[in-house]
């Protein structure tokens, strides 16, 4: 239903003919593909922190430029993510690593119990299986490339459409170039 309106605690489940938008006070978003689950984990209005608890298969995240105490982070059983002002890819891959994308600005993610981190850099991508290992090699654009199906460039026209509705200015990626 369009304008439904949920709380922190909300699992939010999608089946496989739907996707959903989950749109923020100041205009940060996540989307949900097909058979995804998450859990509104965390929502304060002021200052604005967002918690999404991803439980099964994946979600694009548009974060508004964040100030000061501001935050926004998705995390699954065992990897976090954290951005000031981004766009990227959070999923949990069939085999369950976890794979984050940054289509733009940075993604600082980790493995829950710190055996594996990353900085995760514009078009660039992560694969964590949380076995130790310490820092993890950034995969390039080649990389991201092989991922970019019909979910990327929805997710990418999504974006473009905030971008025109909300104002680019909104999401700070000039800075992030």
């Amino acid at each position: 239903a369009d304008k439904q309106e949920i709380t922190e605690g909300t699992t939010v489940l999608t089946g496989d003919t739907g996707r959903a938008q989950l749109v923020y006070p100041n205009k940060s978003v996540t989307r949900l593909d097909f058979n995804t689950e998450i859990i509104l984990k965390k929502f304060n209005s002021s200052p604005q922190q967002v918690e999404i608890k991803l439980n099964k298969k994946r979600i694009w995240n548009r974060g508004a430029k964040l100030l000061g105490q501001e935050s926004y982070q998705t995390e699954t059983a065992t990897t976090l993510a954290t951005v000031r002002g981004t766009s990227y890819a959070h999923g949990i891959l069939p085999d369950g690593r976890n794979r984050v994308i940054s289509t733009k600005g940075v993604v600082e993610s980790k493995c829950v119990d710190d055996s594996q981190e990353a900085t995760v850099t514009p078009n660039a991508k992560i694969l964590f299986d949380c076995k130790g290992g310490g820092k993890l090699p950034l995969l390039g654009l080649d990389e991201v490339v092989k991922d970019k199906d019909e979910w990327f460039e929805f997710n990418q026209k999504q974006d473009q459409s905030l971008d025109e509705r909300f104002g680019k200015e909104t999401y700070g990626d000039e800075e992030s170039k």
